[in-house]
């Protein structure tokens, strides 16, 4: 077994929580009578967060030395992904009554993990060999998540969410359609 095939093995584990968490909540974040949009939304880009990370880190493939601070930087980000999903579906989503309320009671946590991950973000993307609209998106992700924890208008998070759905398809998404050779 390469370093590679070890660190990976951890790094789905905590990716495939944060997946099942998701999935076991997407029925009850959509049921028509307690749906709110842009919590639904935020339920199907934090689904798709993991599979783009576990995509790009067979980037790593050829690296042969690996030290405690890469695994723990690695490690950080679906740590923090799993975390940042257990505030937006909570561990028993069918007990939720409306998932606009638990949205905004939620948002600092989920909006304070998503600046957190973005940042974490930043000096994996250059290991990932990712190219540079990766480092551009994460800023923009940043920013719109700063105004995020800053503000609970319905308004203003229906701007953020749509337009962290653009920065996610168009700065992650598309690069990362095929994974480096």
């Amino acid at each position: 077994m390469t370093f590679f095939e070890y660190i990976t093995v951890a790094v789905s584990l905590v990716l495939a929580l944060a997946v099942a968490r998701t999935v076991d909540g997407l029925r009850s974040s959509f049921a028509a009578e307690k749906r709110y949009w842009v919590h639904a939304t935020w339920v199907v880009i934090k689904l798709t967060n993991p599979m783009t990370f576990w995509w790009t880190i067979w980037r790593f493939r050829d690296v042969e030395t690996w030290n405690l601070a890469a695994f723990i930087l690695i490690m950080s980000w679906p740590v923090v992904l799993y975390l940042q999903v257990t505030s937006l579906v909570t561990r028993q989503p069918e007990l939720v009554t409306d998932w606009r309320s638990h949205f905004y009671e939620q948002r600092t946590w989920f909006f304070g993990a998503n600046v957190l991950l973005n940042i974490i973000g930043l000096p994996l993307a250059p290991l990932l060999g990712a190219q540079q609209s990766f480092s551009m998106a994460r800023l923009v992700i940043v920013a719109l998540s700063i105004v995020g924890l800053a503000t609970s208008k319905q308004r203003v998070h229906a701007i953020i969410v749509i337009g962290i759905a653009i920065t996610v398809i168009l700065g992650y998404w598309l690069p990362s359609y095929t994974p480096a050779a």
